[in-house]
């Protein structure tokens, strides 16, 4: 469902943080395997886990009931602009994948796949600069390009930088859900900020939105092109 909101303006002021590489007291996660992901039936490739956020150190997302969010994705599949999603369970840390296995031919090679589970690593989470804050036409490009091959590729909160008309999620339970974070992708040729070796975090030209109902426990994935 479309909300008819320009990409830039005065309503996309609201500043949120990147994700960057932290140090062992950091309380949030890159990659790991903290949570379990299940699913009715086996999935290859796996969903793997991109971040878990501890809420009690993020106090802009307190939510009664949920002191961790995980946010998951299926890296090695080509599923175009279609929506992922999950329930999970912080008292267990399980996390049930809801959206189908990934259709035959959709799958990059073995050699070009993301590891499963992602490298674990601390995190950190920096304050937006007011360039990364699509707030009128000129810092919205500008956040573009952070947000596209540059350094701030994953978002928590604040104003999303969307790549064509805003995305809105509503939950199963008639709720609209909350965006709480955002991927974009790193460029080949630059050390990547939390992979190994020469692999970067690039699951083609796409961004990707991470919706939350807290009543559920519930989180939708929606995805857009950057051309």
């Amino acid at each position: 469902m479309m909300r008819t909101v320009e990409k830039w303006g005065p309503h996309l002021e609201q500043s949120g943080w990147i994700a960057v590489p932290g140090d062992v007291f950091s309380r949030h996660l890159f990659g790991g395997s903290s949570w379990r992901i299940l699913s009715g039936a086996e999935l290859s490739p796996a969903p793997c886990l991109l971040l878990s956020l501890d809420l009690k150190a993020l106090p802009e997302l307190r939510l009664d009931g949920v002191s961790l969010l995980p946010l998951a994705l299926n890296l090695n599949c080509d599923l175009g602009e279609q929506a992922q999603e999950y329930q999970f369970d912080v008292r267990t840390r399980q996390l049930h994948w809801l959206s189908s296995a990934c259709p035959a031919g959709h799958q990059p090679a073995p050699e070009e796949r993301f590891p499963e589970p992602l490298p674990e690593r601390c995190v950190s989470l920096r304050p937006m600069q007011p360039e990364e804050l699509p707030g009128d036409e000129e810092r919205y490009w500008s956040a573009c390009d952070s947000f596209l091959g540059g350094a701030g590729f994953l978002r928590v909160l604040g104003a999303p930088v969307w790549l064509a008309e805003p995305l809105d999620a509503v939950c199963v339970c008639g709720q609209h859900m909350r965006y709480v974070a955002s991927l974009g992708y790193e460029v080949s040729g630059e050390p990547s900020v939390f992979l190994e070796g020469e692999q970067v975090l690039f699951v083609g030209e796409m961004a990707f939105y991470f919706f939350l109902c807290a009543d559920c426990c519930r989180v939708r994935v929606l995805s857009q092109p950057s051309s």
